[in-house]
């Protein structure tokens, strides 16, 4: 069993600079969370593995939240284009958005195109 003191220490020589009132919080809700008064190393692998993976989650969850509400915007966007709008505010906007369609863009697009279909391949999916 570990204490507040020797959760530091450990903290400190595995290279996790955590101030004191950081480590006790971090400390006490793994206690409260087993109703213990010390720490094992099992513990301790916990709170020091399962607190970034968490971050790394939710990250990753607000990244695909924010694409999938891009490509809603996007979906709008284009049958708003092609259902209300006029002719000529459609030939102007398919217009300019031909402008942006550069060689390099297309290139770029591509690429991305061929990864993302190797990583679907490669992973199984259909």
């Amino acid at each position: 069993m570990m204490s507040l003191e020797q959760f530091q220490e450990l903290s400190e020589y595995l290279g996790f600079a955590l101030i004191y009132h950081s480590a006790k919080s971090l400390f006490e809700q793994k206690l409260q969370d087993r109703e213990m008064n010390a720490m094992t190393l099992q513990d301790f692998q916990d709170a020091c593995i399962v607190a970034p993976l968490d971050r790394i989650r939710a990250r990753l969850r607000g990244h695909r939240q924010n694409m999938l509400a891009c490509a809603g915007h996007i979906d709008h966007f284009i049958r708003h284009l092609s259902l209300y709008t006029g002719e000529n505010h459609r030939r102007r906007a398919v217009t300019r958005f031909q402008q942006k369609l550069t060689t390099r863009f297309c290139m770029m697009l591509w690429s991305s195109l061929q990864q993302w279909a190797e990583r679907k391949t490669s992973a199984g999916e259909p």
